[in-house]
Parts: structure tokens; sequence; C-alpha cells
């Protein structure tokens, strides 16, 4: 019972982490596969199925707990049956010398009775054993589900958590080669600029000396 408290406690605390990572089944049916697809690749997929076999074990660990119980409660009260049978027949012969015929009538009434109930009680306590043993691998199985859940989502974190750290260098990387071919571009830019500026210079101080070239020579 102690190991059944501390399994679904346990798996209580796998709500809250595995609500992020359950994904609606309410999709189209034209983005089903689209959805199962990308589903699968990130790995919720596997968790999903992980958690319905976490339900489906604790589904059977509950069934075979009240079958357990049902067959102690059966098999106490056959052994209280039969203890009060034999305090009955302790009491009846006891006053073995006064009996009347009602009392031989209740001996043999509770002579088999009593063989009856041992026969009930043999066949009660293998029930019991039997339900006790399913009781308890139901309880393994159980256990081992929430375990493979709770390690399949530790992958998933550390699995997300990998790809959210390379996808952030790697934007980083992109925004650095971004950031620097930009600069490039810029300062490209800048020099063509600079040099048809100096073009356009040149080109202005060489048309003004040809003016005053021919400025000097029609003076002459």
């Amino acid at each position: 019972m102690l190991r059944h408290a501390s399994a679904v406690a346990f798996r209580g605390s796998l709500v809250a982490r595995s609500a992020s990572t359950t994904t609606s089944s309410a999709w189209p049916a034209f983005l089903a596969p689209v959805v199962n697809r990308v589903t699968d690749g990130a790995g919720l997929g596997e968790l999903q199925r992980l958690k319905a076999a976490v339900n489906e074990a604790e589904t059977a660990h509950e069934a075979a707990v009240a079958q357990r119980a049902e067959a102690l409660r059966a098999h106490d009260s056959l052994t209280q049956g039969r203890s009060s049978t034999q305090a009955d027949l302790t009491v009846l012969l006891q006053r073995r010398d006064a009996w009347d015929a009602d009392d031989v009538k209740k001996f043999t009434r509770l002579t088999s009775d009593e063989h009856s109930l041992k026969t009930r009680i043999s066949e009660s306590l293998i029930t019991r054993e039997a339900s006790e043993r399913a009781a308890e691998a139901a309880e393994r199985a159980f256990l081992k589900a929430v375990r493979s859940q709770y390690h399949g989502e530790l992958m998933w974190q550390e699995k997300y958590r990998a790809l959210s750290l390379y996808s952030t260098w790697a934007l980083i990387v992109v925004n650095s080669l971004v950031f620097v071919g930009s600069g490039i571009h810029r300062s490209y830019a800048d020099r063509e600029r600079l040099a048809e500026v100096e073009r356009a210079a040149s080109e202005l101080s060489a048309a003004s000396q040809r003016a005053s070239d021919a400025a000097s020579a029609a003076a002459q």
C-alpha cells in the first residue's frame, strides 16, 4: 500500500510535467498526418504512448487491488464463519450428555457446515494468494510504467534543452554573420560613394583647369 501511495504521488508529479508535452488530438483531418509526423519527430508521440501505458497499467493495478481486497474480505468472512461454527460445536459438545433430537440435528448440521467451510477456506486461501501475487505484479508493472514515463520526459526535456541551446547559438551565429555582412556591405558602399565623389571632384577640377586654360589662351 505504501508503494502504491508513493507511486500515485510520483505519478501526480508527472501530470504537471506532461501537461506541456501533450498535444491536442482535435486537429482537422487534412492536418492530422502532418501533426503526427511533427509530433513523432519531436518525441511527443513517444511521450503520449508512455502516458497511455501508465494509464493502462494504473487501471489494471486498481482492478487487481480491488480483486485482492474482495478475496481478502471473502477469506476473512469464511474464517470468521468457521470460528463461529466451531464455537457452537464446542458449546454443544460440552453438554453432549443432555442432547435431544434437535441437538443431534444441530450437531450434524454444524459438522457439515464446518467441513464445508474448511474446504471453502482452503479454496479462498488459494484465490487470496493468487490475487495478492496478481496485485503485486500489477503494482510492479505500474511502477515500471511510471518510471518509463518519467525517464522519457527527462530525455525529452534534455533533448529540448539541447535543441534550444543549439538553436540559440545558431541564431547568434546567423545574427553575427548578418551584422558582419551588413557592415562589410556598408563599408563597400561607402568606399564606392567616396570613389564616385573623388571622380566627380577630379572631373570638376579637370574641367575647371580646361576652362582656365581656354580663358588664358583667349586672352593672349
